[in-house]
């Protein structure tokens, strides 16, 4: 245990094809489950009527333990939740702070949140002992005590002498500048050590170190970038509209400090009234053949708000409809739907979604609720897919024809998000090509299904075939429609 194991840079299997893991399974089942992992029919052998175990289970299963590792590589920990027992010394966040457990608490016993400082102690900002002490005071003899006192630190108390005193009083105590005795002080912690001792004898100030552990480890380094470790939902419209001076979190993002920001904190704009909901930090910082080195938040709007003169759209919802759009934020992908014929797909940068939709967004919506409010929106290097080929295989599946055959690097203010950006992988997508850059997984969407976050049709950035788009259906699952279809539009963007 003396050498450290590596460090993961990636997650274990990001990017692999994978099951469902049930919760269980019949026993003449060969699938992997939580209950019972492999049956014992994938212990038979295949002649006598054995299943053999799915190349996919294990990938799904080294998956699910690998995200586990890799986030606490990265220094995570989990959120507390009132259906866990919390044993002694187990660490939870809380409200964006950090606990640990000092009396057992759960299901089992009594279900106490980590605002109850009797069962848990704030690592910070700790306000109590976890185990009260009786202190008080007695004479040299040993014959006279004081009026003890409970002390736990949650307020100050006084302690009472001894009525009558036998002691040798020597010096002058009035004016005594040192004790006789120089003594040694420290703080230590029931679990976490002690910390750096120092002697005293009055003579001068000292400064008492914590435990390293708790100096090092959990009380991180502002400086640093923590914002993608856990997920926040409160409102932050205040903050980033309250300008970008000292101890402002503008400035704070600016030096790359991102301890107030996290992802699912959403912003309501100032003129539109939309909500945009950050889904990361730093999210393309070093990407590009030019690299981004400015900190920044990503942001996706929820729906888009405005007027009728701002619509990015006002065709069919499909072809044959007679209905007319009336809401802000739906679009086809590449089609005007006014004519028949038009459902086609084509490479992202010369399609109707990349040349018309998204430079309305930007113009109507980020503009507004951004740069005229003195908010840099990031003009970004992206990867564009701009050969498409009708008769080559799609990637996903084989039998539909159409896929993106190359890409150019071009300037970039917003854009859809890739499959693999909300899914940790593809699914439907006919070519690497169309996602490239935006091949990771969004920070949001490792502690959130996009269901959670928004319910609706929302166009992707890949297409599947010559006349399919991918999109995130209105259940959280991936899908795919005929590229004229009307669907939310809900860019990515980066604000600075």
């Amino acid at each position: 245990m003396n050498k450290q194991p590596q460090i993961w840079t990636r997650l274990l299997g990001e990017n692999a094809d994978v099951n469902k893991i049930a919760d269980n399974v019949p026993d003449d089942s060969g699938n992997v489950s939580f209950a019972k992992l492999f049956g014992k029919i994938t212990a038979v052998p295949l002649e006598k009527g054995g299943v053999a175990p799915e190349r996919e289970d294990f990938n799904a299963l080294f998956k699910l333990l690998g995200e586990v590792a890799y986030y606490f590589m990265h220094g995570g920990i989990y959120n507390y939740a009132n259906n866990i027992d919390y044993d002694v010394g187990s660490f939870v966040r809380y409200n964006n702070q950090l606990f640990v457990c000092i009396t057992a608490n759960g299901p089992a016993t009594a279900l106490k949140a980590p605002s109850d400082l009797n069962y848990w102690a704030n690592i910070k900002n700790a306000v109590k002992l976890a185990t009260a002490r009786t202190i008080n005071i007695q004479d040299a003899s040993g014959t006279n005590t004081g009026t003890g006192i409970n002390f736990d630190g949650s307020s100050n108390e006084i302690i009472k002498l001894p009525e009558n005193i036998k002691a040798n009083l020597e010096g002058n105590s009035k004016t005594a500048t040192k004790l006789a005795t120089a003594r040694t002080t420290n703080i230590q912690d029931d679990l976490l050590g002690e910390g750096g001792k120092v002697v005293f004898d009055g003579s001068s100030n000292i400064t008492i170190k914590l435990p390293p552990l708790i100096a090092s480890q959990l009380l991180k380094d502002k400086t640093k970038n923590y914002g993608n470790d856990y997920y926040d939902d409160s409102d932050i419209t205040s903050l980033i509209y309250a300008g970008n001076g000292s101890g402002t979190v503008r400035a704070e993002l600016a030096a790359g400090n991102f301890e107030r920001l996290h992802p699912g904190q959403y912003i309501k704009g100032r003129v539109t009234g939309t909500t945009y909901v950050v889904v990361g930090c730093n999210v393309y910082l070093n990407r590009g053949d030019t690299l981004l080195t400015r900190n920044h938040l990503g942001l996706i709007p929820i729906q888009l708000v405005g007027n009728s003169g701002s619509l990015l759209w006002s065709g069919q919802k499909w072809t044959g409809d007679a209905t007319k759009n009336t809401t802000q934020g739906y679009a086809p992908w590449n089609a005007d739907n006014e004519t028949v014929g038009k459902n086609v797909t084509c490479a992202y940068k010369d399609s109707y979604m990349a040349k018309t939709v998204i430079p309305k967004v930007i113009n109507n919506w980020l503009k507004k609720d951004f740069e005229d409010q003195g908010i840099s929106v990031l003009t970004f290097r992206n990867l564009f897919s701009i050969g498409f080929d009708a008769n080559l295989p799609c990637m996903s599946y084989p039998s539909w024809k159409g896929a993106c055959t190359y890409a150019e690097w071009a300037d970039c203010k917003a854009v859809l998000m890739s499959e693999p950006e909300v899914y940790g992988g593809y699914r439907w997508a006919s070519s690497p090509y169309e996602s490239h850059m935006q091949h990771l997984q969004l920070p949001i969407f490792r502690h959130r299904s996009i269901h959670e976050i928004i319910v609706a049709d929302i166009w992707l950035k890949d297409s599947a075939s010559v006349s399919l788009a991918c999109l995130v259906g209105w259940t959280g699952f991936a899908s795919l429609l005929d590229a004229s279809f009307a669907c939310r539009v809900c860019p990515l963007f980066l604000i600075a």
